[in-house]
């Protein structure tokens, strides 16, 4: 009897599909592994960048020095020079064609300049996460970009700290010295915070000056001048009204350029179809591409007609000239046949006359 009962809950229990549904236990989904590649096992290796290198490249090995308490002029000078520093040195951020030109220009002049915001990314480590689904070929492009990126983060910090040691060099310590911090000095100022303080409390740009600037700004173009002359005026007018804290934003460049070269009357197609864009493609830089390239436009179809006007006047003259010379041979044939004929009628009276004298001498 024992028997038999332990042999009944051994049936029920099987999971022959005999026993009861209800107790019956699924069996369990197979684990599936993901398949490791040469990629998964990869220690990527961002080349080294020294700060000699990016030295090297600069354009200004030293800013132009200041005597006592920077003036706008002085500042505005090593300004430019930190520019092109930061410039040549090649940056994959930022829209990446413009070096590490944002980490000395402030973001709204940046931003109308380029089109592109300046953001220098964090750190993402010593390797790149990979998405569970990824392939090799995308795993490749992965490590591709962290290395790209990481040698930037590098590079950045370096032209960072170097450019902040060349205005820390360029300006007397008393005139910025408020910015040096008891235990850091001044590791943790930026160039733009060292800029920005100068430019706050020292060289400060008067109202009548921003109010010159802003009459400046309104001058149309002079067309007989390449345009760029007046968007290097433009773009002036923007940094100055931007130091005297009266910004000029993208939209009002934008805005400007239309109404002045809208106002010339000679690029009216150009212009309306400017108008119709998407407001979001309405930037200054692509406002610039769009009119230059309408004068270009309009300066080829004047030199086409100016050189087809030129041929009817070289066609008139040429005919002219073929009229004139085909005249002077008509007229010089004209005394030729004239003197040939005098030529006849004096042989005949000489004929004449010879017969004359014979006759009478037979008489």
């Amino acid at each position: 009897m024992a028997v038999g009962t332990a042999g009944s809950r051994s049936t029920s229990n099987s999971t022959g599909g005999r026993g009861n549904p209800e107790t019956t236990v699924p069996a369990s989904a197979p684990i599936v592994r993901p398949t490791l590649s040469a990629m998964d096992t990869l220690i990527p290796q961002v080349p080294e960048v020294t700060a000699d290198d990016i030295a090297a490249r600069f354009q200004f090995e030293t800013l132009s020095k200041i005597e006592g308490e920077p003036t706008y002029a002085d500042m505005d000078t090593i300004r430019n020079e930190l520019y092109r520093n930061a410039i040549a040195v090649k940056s994959p951020f930022g829209g990446a064609k413009h070096g590490h030109l944002g980490s000395v220009m402030k973001p709204v002049l940046y931003l109308t300049e380029t089109g592109d915001t300046w953001t220098v990314p964090t750190t993402a480590g010593v390797y790149p996460t990979f998405p569970t689904t990824a392939t090799d070929t995308e795993k490749k492009q992965i490590v591709a970009a962290f290395i790209r990126d990481e040698k930037g983060i590098v590079t950045a910090e370096l032209v960072e700290e170097l450019l902040r040691n060349l205005v820390l060099e360029a300006v007397d310590d008393e005139y910025y010295m408020e910015l040096k911090h008891s235990i850091f000095g001044y590791d943790r100022v930026t160039v733009s915070d060292l800029l920005d303080h100068l430019f706050t409390n020292y060289a400060k740009i008067d109202d009548q000056t921003l109010m010159a600037n802003k009459d400046r700004f309104a001058e149309p173009p002079d067309l007989s001048k390449p345009i760029d002359v007046y968007f290097h005026k433009q773009e002036q007018c923007q940094q100055l009204a931007a130091d005297g804290e009266v910004p000029i934003g993208e939209a009002d460049m934008v805005l400007q350029l239309q109404l002045h070269i809208g106002g010339t009357g000679m690029v009216n197609t150009a212009y309306t179809k400017w108008r119709t864009k998407p407001t979001a493609d309405r930037t200054w830089k692509n406002a610039k591409v769009h009119f230059r390239k309408a004068l270009k436009d309009l300066d080829a179809i004047n030199k086409i007609t100016a050189g087809e006007a030129g041929f009817t006047a070289n066609a008139t003259t040429h005919n002219g000239n073929e009229n004139k010379v085909r005249k002077d041979i008509a007229d010089q044939l004209g005394d030729a046949f004239d003197n040939l004929a005098m030529a006849a009628v004096a042989k005949n009276e000489t004929m004449e006359q010879l017969v004359k004298a014979m006759a009478d001498l037979q008489h």
